[in-house]
């Protein structure tokens, strides 16, 4: 279940109580709207009996059932004789939303997953987030070309060039993290400045680092 971002247009949640759906409705500039209490179908303002119950199961639905939890903002209005339950939901940063927890096999186990966990998995689908992350444990090779390591500003020098040895201490959307090995230094680089390639000489991944332009 994903949120709503700018130009999404729907918001998937089902709650149901009695003949009151939830309604999906197209989003309107940043944030997804839905009614529980107007049929999903006609329109018809069915109402919701127990608007305490029926936002207790919205919450429930949103901050416990699905993986992250959904922020949301909802509010009891009265059409005519019968209460409805709106609820807003603002564009997320934390998308994608599921529906349920994820598991991991640990021995003869299945436990949820950390929140480390799960955003991994969910890195896994990403290309240079998986590459990363598939060697995680593995010894890099860190290249600044025109840019100290690091330093997170640009270098006059555009033929500077330096060379490292670190370890993947993290990697997320947005951004990895590095341990250097010589120098017990913990670097943090974005990932949009990050190339993923391979060293020839030493048999292992690289990555080259450079201050984007602009």
């Amino acid at each position: 279940m994903d949120n709503a971002t700018p130009t999404a247009s729907l918001v998937f949640l089902t709650l149901v109580s009695g003949n009151a759906v939830l309604a999906v409705e197209t989003a309107k500039k940043d944030l997804a709207g839905q009614h529980v209490g107007i049929h999903d179908k006609t329109g018809e303002v069915m109402g919701v009996t127990n608007t305490d119950h029926m936002q207790k199961r919205i919450r429930d639905a949103a901050q416990g059932d699905c993986y992250p939890p959904i922020e949301y903002k909802s509010e009891v209005l009265a059409v005519g004789d019968k209460a409805v339950v709106a609820v807003v939901i603002p564009p997320s940063d934390l998308k994608p939303h599921f529906s349920g927890p994820a598991y991991v096999r640990v021995g003869s186990e299945s436990p949820k997953a950390s929140a480390a966990q799960f955003e991994e998995l969910i890195l896994s689908r990403v290309d240079k987030a998986r590459e990363i992350l598939r060697h995680r444990h593995d010894v890099f090779t860190v290249r600044g070309i025109g840019y100290k390591v690091g330093s997170q500003k640009p270098l006059g020098d555009a033929g500077y060039l330096e060379t490292r040895e670190c370890r993947i201490s993290a990697c997320t959307a947005h951004m990895v993290r590095l341990e250097d090995i010589a120098r017990g230094e913990r670097i943090t680089e974005p990932l949009e400045n990050i190339t993923v390639t391979y060293d020839e000489e030493k048999y292992r991944p690289m990555l080259l680092v450079r201050f984007p332009k602009g």
